[in-house]
């Protein structure tokens, strides 16, 4: 019985719909193989993936306080290339927001 109690307990810290989508996503610092991502996070979350051409990069939450900026360098990018990225908030393995 303690287990379902503790289980039941830590629902609430993950129930779905609590995952927020990012804000006031842009790049810059853009040059011939890289460029810098940033965007506003409005609360903690897990983790954040950043999506691009095909390509995936994790970036930690900065931990706080909210709402905080976060920054992420993209590498590996190829010269005269257009590049669609999207940004997923992970709050918890199973509930995101895009």
């Amino acid at each position: 019985m303690k287990r379902i109690l503790t289980l039941l307990f830590l629902l609430p810290l993950f129930a779905a719909g609590q995952c927020d989508t990012v804000t006031s996503i842009s790049a810059t610092a853009i040059d011939h193989d890289g460029a810098t991502i940033s965007f506003t996070t409005p609360n903690a979350h897990l983790y954040y993936v950043i999506l691009y051409n095909g390509l995936r990069q994790n970036v930690n939450d900065p931990g706080g306080p909210y709402p905080a900026m976060v920054t992420a360098p993209l590498t590996g990018l190829t010269p005269s290339t257009e590049y669609t990225y999207s940004i997923v908030a992970y709050c918890s393995p199973t509930d995101s927001a895009e």
